[in-house]
């Protein structure tokens, strides 16, 4: 708990760190306008929704990269606009696609598997922006 607690922390503060010069930031610092959000971890890794940047990092512990954390795109989709993402079963994360007004659906690479826009009664997911699993293969948003 401890690991992933300072892994958070050391993430978080490498994200929001302020910097004037590409050359002089974190490895981990967003850049401008990503606006970083609904962090989750999943087998060990931190996950982070930008929303503006239309994707999901992933935030791994490596102890050769400065800071001992290194960022990796893991999703990404023009117009998704992620908010928040969350495991639903062993093979499929779901991701909020807040801005497309959609659930994309993706496998532990990142890979897109589907996007679901409306409901099975037919009525249009309109910009969800946070979710939880259920623990039984689904989750609420």
């Amino acid at each position: 708990m401890r690991r992933l607690a300072a892994l958070a922390l050391a993430a978080a503060a490498a994200l929001t760190a302020p910097s004037h010069s590409l050359a002089e930031a974190p490895p981990l610092t967003a850049l401008p306008g990503l606006y970083p959000e609904g962090p989750v971890v999943i087998d060990g890794d931190l996950f982070v929704a930008e929303m503006t940047g239309d994707r999901v990092s992933r935030i791994i512990a490596d102890p050769e990269a400065k800071g001992g954390l290194r960022r990796e795109i893991f999703f990404k989709r023009k117009g998704c606009g992620p908010t928040a993402l969350a495991e639903i079963s062993e093979r499929r994360i779901a991701v909020l696609c807040h801005l497309e007004g959609g659930v994309a659906i993706v496998d532990h690479s990142g890979a897109l598997l589907e996007v679901i826009g409306e409901s099975d009664d037919g009525v249009r997911l309109d910009s969800p922006n946070d979710i939880a699993s259920d623990g039984a293969g689904g989750a609420f948003f």
